[in-house]
């Protein structure tokens, strides 16, 4: 019996899915446990670091490892025709290593992997005989996971088929240019709030000269002291442009109502929000807050670390107006 070139193309790419599928089943929980594995390694190491005072040369790449973990080592199940057959127990599983790389690193690809799983989560829901009601936390995540790895389109398709379970603070899909013909060697996002929501708007800075840039967070208690007494400051003790105030990239996620309204009451001490991790020297990472990085010409000189009282900050912005000439 002969058998066509199309059906047997058919029956073997049906074979290869079916075994990449089953590999799936078998490989996310080994992977998921080393994954996590090697996110509690990185956390061991910065706690032995900061007992000793030691800072890390190229802090910015910190966890890349825990993305190249995901990507390399769970790859086969990264595909959307793989989701469909993995077991409640994979699902979740994967899920959850999805989150924990989108978490530290902003990667796209666990953001697609995110959107891919919380919509056959969906669908299972809504093929159940007595369907149950969705978790919506999956989908506010992973539409936050998309926005972070700047995965607009993807993330704006998502909210159309799953908006009853998103909280969207957006006035629209994609951030707004501010300058058309002005070149950043590293972007930026500033925020704007009108009738409609907060808009995303798409600004920059060439890190020519001195520099001072501020990890900071208004959800990290130590940063919300520092950018109160810094937005106090009278005109003649702020420091200037050139010290800037930043989120990380994952700042248009959970975190971004909270900068949004902020930049709204702020009267000096704006926060940007980085476009991507990655164009930023290694020396500066936006992992922990506050931290202040002194560059000059995009090289650090100093690293200050902390707010612990405003005494301190005193000294610490006396310090930054001499860096920057300002004194």
């Amino acid at each position: 019996m002969k058998i066509r070139w199309p059906i047997l193309m058919v029956l073997l790419l049906t074979t290869s899915l079916v075994q990449a599928e089953d590999r799936c089943n078998e490989l996310i929980e080994s992977e998921a446990r080393r994954l996590n594995h090697t996110v509690a390694l990185i956390h061991e190491g910065s706690r032995a670091r900061a007992a000793h005072g030691i800072e890390l040369e190229k802090p910015r790449d910190e966890f890349q490892a825990v993305t190249d973990n995901f990507r390399q080592r769970m790859a086969p199940c990264h595909e959307a025709e793989t989701h469909r057959s993995l077991s409640p127990e994979a699902l979740k599983a994967l899920y959850e290593a999805a989150f924990t790389t989108s978490f530290y690193t902003a990667d796209p690809v666990a953001a697609d992997v995110m959107l891919s799983l919380s919509s056959e989560q969906a669908r299972r829901d809504n093929t159940r005989d007595e369907p149950s009601t969705p978790d919506a936390s999956h989908f506010q995540q992973s539409w936050w996971a998309a926005l972070d790895a700047r995965r607009f389109d993807e993330a704006a398709e998502f909210y159309a088929q799953h908006h009853e379970q998103i909280d969207n603070p957006l006035a629209d899909d994609h951030p707004q240019r501010v300058s058309e013909t002005e070149a950043h060697p590293i972007r930026l996002l500033q925020t704007d709030h009108e009738e409609a929501g907060i808009r995303l708007l798409k600004d920059g800075v060439d890190l020519t000269g001195r520099w001072v840039v501020a990890s900071v967070s208004t959800a990290c208690h130590f940063s919300a002291r520092a950018l109160d007494y810094i937005d106090a400051l009278d005109a003649s003790d702020y420091p200037g442009e050139r010290l800037l105030l930043v989120s990380g990239q994952r700042g248009t996620g959970r975190p971004l109502t909270g900068i949004a309204d902020w930049n709204r009451e702020a009267t000096q001490a704006v926060i940007a929000i980085a476009w991507q991790n990655a164009e930023w020297p290694e020396t500066v990472a936006f992992s922990a807050t506050p931290v202040f990085f002194f560059l000059e010409e995009g090289e650090l000189q100093d690293r200050r670390r902390g707010w612990p009282s405003d005494e301190h900050g005193a000294e610490l912005l006396k310090d930054i107006r001499a860096f920057l000439g300002r004194d």
